[in-house]
C-alpha cells in the first residue's frame, strides 16, 4: 500500500521540483490580434513543427526572435524575415527554400488559412520579437 502511494506521488513530486528549480519562460503579453495568430499557427499545424511563443521548436526553426533577422536561402541570397517572407513560406514555400533545409514544409492554400489569419499571423510572428 505504501508502495502504491510512493508510486502514484513520485510523479508529482517530480514535476514540482522541476518546476521549482526550471527558469520560467517570460511571459509574453500578445495583441488580441496576435493572439488570434496564435491560435491559427496551432489550427493549421504550425507550432507543431515550429513551437509557439516559449520557443520549443520540433523540426522546424523557432520563430522566437526571427522577426527582422536575415535569413539565407539555398542560392545564396539573403532575405528578411518579415511580412513579404512569412506569406511566400505559408503559400509557397518552395519558392524560398532556406540554407540547410532538408525537410519539406506543406504550402497553405487560401481555403486552408484564409488571409486575415495570414495576417494575424504574421503579427503573431511579429510580436514574438526581433532576434537579441
Amino acid at each position: 500500500m505504501v508502495v502504491a502511494r510512493v508510486a502514484l506521488a513520485a510523479p508529482l513530486l517530480a514535476g514540482a521540483v522541476a518546476a521549482c528549480g526550471a527558469d520560467a519562460a517570460p511571459s509574453r503579453q500578445l495583441s488580441v490580434e496576435a493572439q488570434k495568430g496564435e491560435a491559427v499557427a496551432r489550427r493549421a499545424g504550425c507550432a507543431g513543427c515550429h513551437g509557439g511563443a516559449d520557443g520549443g521548436a520540433t523540426i522546424g526553426p523557432s520563430w522566437v526572435g526571427l522577426w527582422g533577422t536575415g535569413v539565407t536561402l539555398d542560392d545564396g541570397t539573403v532575405v528578411e524575415f518579415d511580412e513579404q517572407f512569412v506569406r511566400t513560406a505559408v503559400r509557397d514555400p518552395d519558392a524560398q527554400r532556406p540554407e540547410g533545409t532538408w525537410l519539406h514544409m506543406p504550402a497553405f492554400s487560401e481555403r486552408q488559412v484564409s488571409e486575415a489569419d495570414l495576417q494575424a499571423l504574421i503579427v503573431y510572428l511579429r510580436e514574438l520579437g526581433p532576434s537579441s
